[in-house]
């Protein structure tokens, strides 16, 4: 029996480019791996082609239209319910009131997944972890890595074991509905694995095939495409989609916008507002009245791009919102208190 399933990509697999002026993008560590602090959301919609590969391209998407698609939200693993079960891990992908986390760890050398729990009792361990990225890459260089888990605690134990092969296949300019993006390198993911089930007498035979497109500076994939096959007895299913990253993810601006202002969402607020800043190196945040005078602070943990204050108690109007940086500079924003 064959299906043919339509559906969303989950918006899991965050990838990042570093490079410098008119240079081929690099990837390496600090400019790939998310961090405890930022929160991506996406578009899901059908299937893209990816288009050509190769250098100096021009990839034009600036006609996609999708749904609200899936979320990351990036936390200290030690606030986590399971954080204790991946003692090395440097952060955990955590959706927004669920105890369920995915986990990961970065180092000079990639960027692993090391499993998942789910309360009470459902546990993912991989004892060869899936490598997503292994550092530094750059156009038309790749690798390929096996990988092995164990999960207990769910429907069904289940071994995973299988290998990943990533390949930098271009690099160019990529246009979406919201901006342009230069710089940017096209990244082919081809994941084959294994599921062996302990109690069903027929394994899943998965394959994944993922276009990822990343820029220097974000730490998500702008725009993210491909299929997957899934086969196991007589049974096969296809899921396809297309996942792009939404704006007020990208940190920074697209060509010609105003680089380096942080955002507020929503604006106006009512009880709370979002604060979204395009690098780390922010230390503190300030909510001053229009006048200028600070009505509440907040302290920001170092490599934070995020942070939510909470609005209760205060009058509406103008407010103005206050973000200063480790080297003592400040940036200023209006904020609309309903």
């Amino acid at each position: 029996m064959r299906h043919l399933v339509s559906c969303l990509l989950a918006f899991i697999v965050p990838t990042i480019m570093a490079c410098t002026a008119a240079a081929q993008p690099t990837l390496t560590s600090g400019t790939y791996s998310p961090v405890p602090g930022e929160l991506f959301t996406g578009t899901s919609m059908g299937l893209s082609w990816p288009g050509p590969g190769g250098a100096g391209q021009t990839w034009d998407f600036s006609n996609l239209v999708g749904a609200a698609g899936g979320l990351n939200n990036y936390v200290d693993p030690v606030i986590t319910l399971g954080g204790a079960l991946f003692p090395t891990a440097t952060v955990a992908n955590q959706y927004p009131g669920f105890d369920n986390a995915f986990y990961y760890e970065a180092t000079s050398a990639g960027y692993s997944e090391l499993g998942f729990y789910a309360p009470p009792s459902n546990v993912r361990s991989c004892s060869d972890p899936i490598l997503l990225m292994s550092y530094p890459l750059t156009f038309g260089s790749s690798y390929t890595d096996g990988f092995s888990c164990s999960e207990t605690g769910g429907v069904y134990d289940v071994v995973r074991y299988g290998t990943i092969t990533m390949t930098a296949d271009a690099y160019g300019t990529l246009i979406l509905p919201y901006g342009t993006f230069t710089d940017c390198l096209r990244l082919h993911e081809v994941r084959d694995f294994i599921d062996a089930f302990s109690s069903l007498p027929d394994s899943g035979f998965v394959t994944r095939d993922y276009y990822h497109f990343v820029r220097p500076g974000i730490h998500a994939s702008l725009l993210t495409m491909g299929t997957q096959v899934y086969t196991q007895g007589t049974s096969t299913i296809i899921s396809e989609g297309t996942t792009m990253l939404d704006p007020l993810s990208t940190w920074i601006d697209p060509v010609g916008g105003a680089a380096g202002l942080m955002l507020l969402a929503p604006n106006p607020a009512t009880d709370r507002v979002e604060v979204f800043v395009p690098s780390g190196d922010v230390t503190a945040v300030e909510l001053c009245d229009a006048t200028g005078r600070t009505l509440r602070s907040w302290t920001i943990r170092a490599g934070a791009q995020h942070a939510v204050l909470d609005l209760s108690g205060l009058p509406c109007g103008v407010h103005v919102v206050r973000i200063v940086r480790a080297d003592g500079s400040a940036e200023v924003q209006r904020l609309l208190k309903g």
